[in-house]
């Protein structure tokens, strides 16, 4: 049984308005990312005004993504020794008119490397949070890696491997300002908290009992905080689990 969309707990943004952003995403693997990634056209920087718009924005970033590769990219990439390096806010970089940036960063070292903690304070507008006040260098938009989803951690998932309907997929969510992590930081959410975290890591003062999230398709809904862990893990696997919705 697949998942059903557009059920109580979970609200388009915007007077309930559904932003469609239509998109598979792709990922690169370190350490030849540097090699592989072709540099892109050039692209603006989008023009955002709020929390919504950002999420929006990142999206479409993952379609340009999709354009030059063929799968959603990796919550995070390591060296060969298995050592956390970049992020996938690191990765879509170009995609957001960040070329210039994304450029200086060696991909090859770790994100906090003396060569890339020279570049944190340039944390791309996109990234911050309009609706609180954050720490420099500090984001909320994270993603929540799970071994079943499609932020897995370093393994690339293809939209294909997505049995699952993709506008039911979580990809990205707005952590509250006491999960916020460094822009930079290849550590997110992990599912355990997500799904049945005390406090919830998602709970904040700035949605009224809600939180933003990123769908696989590129939508961006608004999620009600009093759903029940089991229907976030079925919102969160890339397959499996549907049997929680009913």
């Amino acid at each position: 049984m697949k998942k059903q969309r557009m059920k109580p707990w979970i609200l388009p943004t915007a007077a309930l308005a559904v932003m469609p952003l239509a998109g598979v995403f792709l990922t690169l693997a370190a350490p030849r990312i540097a090699q592989e990634l072709e540099r892109p056209r050039a692209i603006k920087r989008p023009k955002t005004t709020n929390c919504e718009e950002r999420f929006a924005a990142i999206g479409e970033a993952f379609i340009r993504y999709q354009d030059e590769h063929a799968a959603f990219p990796p919550a995070y990439t390591t060296d060969e020794q298995g050592n956390r390096l970049h992020s996938w806010r690191t990765l879509i970089l170009p995609y957001l008119g960040y070329g210039d940036l994304y450029s200086q960063i060696d991909l090859t070292k770790p994100w906090d490397h003396p060569l890339n903690e020279k570049l944190a304070e340039q944390i791309p507008e996109i990234y911050q949070c309009v609706s609180s006040e954050l720490p420099p260098r500090m984001t909320k938009i994270v993603s929540v890696v799970d071994p079943e989803g499609v932020m897995r951690g370093t393994i690339p998932i293809q939209r294909s491997q997505i049995s699952d309907e993709i506008e039911s997929t979580i990809m990205l969510v707005e952590a509250n300002t006491s999960n916020a992590v460094h822009w930079m930081s290849p550590y997110d959410l992990n599912s355990a908290s997500y799904i049945n975290g005390s406090p919830d890591p998602t709970s904040s003062s700035e949605h009224a009992g809600r939180h933003y999230v990123l769908l696989a398709d590129g939508s961006v809904f608004f999620m009600r905080q009093t759903i029940s862990p089991e229907i976030r893990a079925a919102f969160l696997t890339i397959n499996g689990r549907e049997n929680q919705l009913s």
